[in-house]
């Protein structure tokens, strides 16, 4: 009897002294949780794209644009998540505002169609109200690119042939028309409001 009443009083305080062990480290354990609760939130890596919300009239008329370009091509149309991205002309800052793209490959054309898609892409956005911004078009062997300003938005449209194989011989400026509508072709609208140069 003398020994089980000396082994319960040993349990008894062998327990006691894990649960003194056990104490401290809980209540560290508690300290820690907490301090991390209130660590602020990691910032963006450098370099990481922005998704920054744009403003009213600038995403309207991306809206508009994008209206346009849907019923001018007939395509289906993508608009990009990202609101700051490289602009489309080398020497500019990167620009923010939308992107919209599209392709025909896989979508039946009309070869005897009598208007290119340049064509009918400004025609659809003068009729709607843009106006011309010539220091951004240009002609190439491999495709087109066209300037639209509205309510001081600018919108660069770039169009480029895909799978033409371009000729060695540099009197050719460009393809006759037949034979660009035989190539599928991407279009890319890059719009954003007053772009300004790169810093130097």
């Amino acid at each position: 009897m003398r020994n089980a009443s000396l082994l319960a009083v040993l349990s008894l305080s062998l327990a006691c002294q894990r649960a003194d062990q056990r104490e401290p480290n809980a209540a560290a354990d508690s300290s820690r949780i907490a301090a991390l609760r209130h660590l602020p939130s990691p910032a963006p890596a450098a370099g990481a794209s922005s998704a920054a919300a744009l403003d009213p009239g600038l995403d309207s008329t991306c809206a508009d644009a994008m209206r346009i370009v849907r019923a001018a091509l007939e395509l289906p149309l993508q608009r990009d998540s990202e609101t700051t991205f490289a602009a489309p002309r080398d020497g500019l800052a990167p620009w923010h505002g939308c992107r919209i793209t599209a392709s025909s490959a896989g979508v039946p054309r009309d070869p005897a169609h009598p208007v290119m898609p340049d064509g009918l892409l400004q025609s659809a956005f003068l009729a709607a109200g843009w106006k011309d911004d010539f220091n951004y078009g240009a002609d190439g062997i491999d495709g087109t690119e066209l300037g639209m300003r509205k309510k001081g938005v600018l919108c660069h449209l770039a169009i480029r042939y895909q799978g033409l194989e371009i000729p060695d011989d540099p009197s050719i400026d460009s393809p006759p028309e037949k034979l660009l509508k035989a190539f599928p072709y991407s279009l890319v609208v890059s719009c954003t409001r007053n772009p300004t140069a790169a810093p130097a």
